[in-house]
């Protein structure tokens, strides 16, 4: 009884509203299923220089780290429940509390972003899903490894070691073979930092992998909105990660609060998921039940990430537009969209002295709301002027700065509503 109820915690069936359980635990175990991969396959794959199944050899492992990351979440969801009163009694302040939960959240951090970077893999594969490329991007990765040991070695151990070299040269020889197999094309390993020949690359650019940030940003280009908001839309999001991975006194920092910790629970629980969709997309496996059918129905009809990536795209805020940000009027002056399909909008402060050192900023649409368009205030404009002023005629300049000054008034009415309300 007693290994019965460590399954059935082990499977999340115990909890099965908790979707974190559900897709870093008892999906992996779905998909391994049908990938039709054994424990004793694993170890053969693992243990061989040249794996004999590596397409689904490199789809075992990404489950492998997709049910880590479930044990790590089962251990810290135990941490916060046992130990939830006392953090709220110590509170943020706290040097003890603050640590603890620092050290939570630096160790999410890295769980992001190693299922961040799979995530990309697993995506770019969708472009080259033969075993042949799958075993060309293991071998030119196990054979760079190799590089890096040689010349490791031989630098701080005078050490030459054959046998490394032997097991590199075997390596060569496989990775020729692949490249020279009419099914594959060079131009589709996106994972190479030199798409040449193998005999026209030169040492360590033979097998040398793409950095993450060149690879995030290809990536950027294809994935959809759901995969742009889990991978975090930019850069900038992974080097804050990198902070939590290295020594960051001083540097840029971030308070951790319980919140904080379950929001990354959540955010690593949908990057797994994403994997395993991308993984059953690989095999065209069908789910017309379990648990992968939910996943399918929760990530692909899911419309809440359309409607926050359409938050921060703001479809419906154009040029000429007045927006608020932080409780400031501004309009828009241009709207500039970039090959990630991301934009960016340029405002005029219209409250802010001339004098002002950022009279023009730059916002992504989520910092915006849009308080009026361009052509209903004209319309609105129009028609007070025409019930004041009939015969007036304004054109040009003199009618811009009027729509803008109705603007203007608009929007100190609506401040001093809500200060009304208060």
């Amino acid at each position: 009884m007693e290994g019965k109820t460590e399954k059935q915690n082990y499977n999340g069936s115990n909890n099965k509203h908790d979707l974190a359980t559900i897709f870093c635990l008892t999906i992996p175990q779905e998909l391994r299923s049908k990938i039709n991969f054994s424990e004793q396959d694993y170890h053969t794959n693992s243990t061989s220089l040249l794996p004999p199944d590596s397409k689904k050899f490199y789809c075992y492992c990404l489950l492998d780290e997709i049910e880590k990351i479930g044990t790590n979440i089962l251990r810290v969801k135990g941490l916060i429940k046992n130990e939830k009163e006392e953090f709220v009694k110590r509170g943020a302040e706290d040097r003890i509390a603050r640590n603890c939960l620092q050290s939570i959240a630096d160790e999410q951090n890295l769980w992001t972003r190693k299922l961040t970077e799979l995530l990309i893999e697993i995506i770019n594969f969708r472009k080259s899903k033969l075993g042949l490329y799958f075993e060309h991007y293991l071998l030119t990765n196990r054979h760079f490894a190799y590089y890096k040991r040689i010349s490791s070695y031989n630098e701080f151990f005078s050490c030459d070691r054959a046998r490394d070299k032997k097991n590199k040269n075997v390596l060569e020889n496989r990775i020729i073979a692949i490249e020279q197999d009419s099914n594959f094309d060079i131009q589709q390993a996106w994972y190479l930092k030199s798409q040449k020949t193998f005999t026209n690359r030169k040492g360590k650019m033979i097998s040398e992998h793409k950095g993450f940030r060149d690879l995030l940003n290809k990536t950027l280009l294809i994935s959809n909105p759901n995969q742009k908001l889990v991978l975090g839309g930019s850069y900038e999001n992974f080097s804050r990660l990198s902070r939590s991975l290295h020594p960051n006194i001083g540097g840029p920092n971030y308070t951790i609060t319980l919140n904080v910790i379950e929001i990354n629970i959540m955010h690593v629980s949908l990057l797994a998921g994403n994997i395993e969709l991308e993984i059953k997309k690989l095999f065209n496996y069908k789910s017309n039940k379990g648990f992968l059918k939910i996943l399918q129905h929760s990530l692909n009809n899911n419309p809440y990430p359309k409607k926050l990536f359409n938050t921060l795209m703001q479809p419906n805020i154009e040029k000429g537009d007045f927006v608020a940000i932080r409780n400031e009027l501004a309009e828009i002056k241009n709207v500039t969209t970039n090959k990630f399909g991301y934009k960016s909008f340029r405002v005029i402060f219209l409250e802010r002295d001339v004098n002002h050192p950022c009279k023009e900023d730059e916002f992504l649409g989520n910092e915006l709301h849009l308080l009026a368009k361009k052509k209903e205030l004209i319309e609105d404009t129009k028609k007070v002027i025409n019930d004041f002023e009939p015969d007036l005629k304004l054109h040009g300049n003199s009618f811009t700065k009027s729509y803008r000054k109705w603007a203007i008034i608009l929007w100190q009415y609506m401040k001093n509503k809500r200060i009304d309300n208060k």
